[in-house]
């Protein structure tokens, strides 16, 4: 990374001296969009914006072996994108519902939300929803209860996460797209 370097010579950045080469400005736009630039209103929401995670880790899982990057390191984007993946979905659900969506990334709390969200519209819609996804959330869940063991090392007070020994990635994206 460059640093950032004033005009001025104060050597402090000050607004607009700088450029970021990534953020296709609104005054600029459509000639400063090239065929890498995307429109982020697409994946506006939470269901689409986790289908842009479920699609990343897909295609990570499928094409891992072509990476230049060893399997573990490959493995640790792919589980954190499909857990996230699975988060919004659970919070786009209580959205669309129109309940509540907590600032919580626990899984289990976030599906027993939907359950008191969803279960007494459609009883039986929900019992077979959860008959077919609780355990993987709660599984998920085990194994990353606050977002951080596939993100970071450690947590947010220092300690370091545990993480299994091994996780089948290709099972894993199986269990989320059913």
């Amino acid at each position: 990374m460059t640093p950032l370097r004033s005009s001025s010579g104060s050597g402090r950045a000050t607004s607009g001296t700088f450029r970021r080469p990534w953020l296709c400005s609104t005054n600029s736009f459509p000639p400063a969009v090239t065929p890498s630039s995307f429109r982020l209103r697409w994946a506006e929401g939470w269901l689409n914006g986790a289908s842009g995670f479920g699609y990343a880790a897909e295609y990570l899982t499928t094409n891992r072996a072509g990476f230049g990057a060893t399997i573990d390191q490959v493995g640790l984007a792919v589980f954190f994108l499909q857990r996230h993946r699975a988060e919004m979905i659970l919070k786009g659900l209580l959205d669309f519902v129109g309940a509540e969506v907590p600032n919580a990334h626990r899984l289990v709390v976030l599906w027993d939300r939907c359950r008191e969200a969803l279960a007494h519209r459609s009883p039986a819609g929900w019992s077979d929803f959860d008959a077919g996804q609780e355990e993987l959330i709660r599984a998920l869940d085990v194994v990353d209860p606050s977002s951080f063991t596939f993100r970071y090392p450690v947590d947010t007070q220092g300690t370091k996460v545990n993480r299994p020994k091994f996780i089948n990635l290709d099972a894993l994206n199986k269990h989320l797209d059913d």
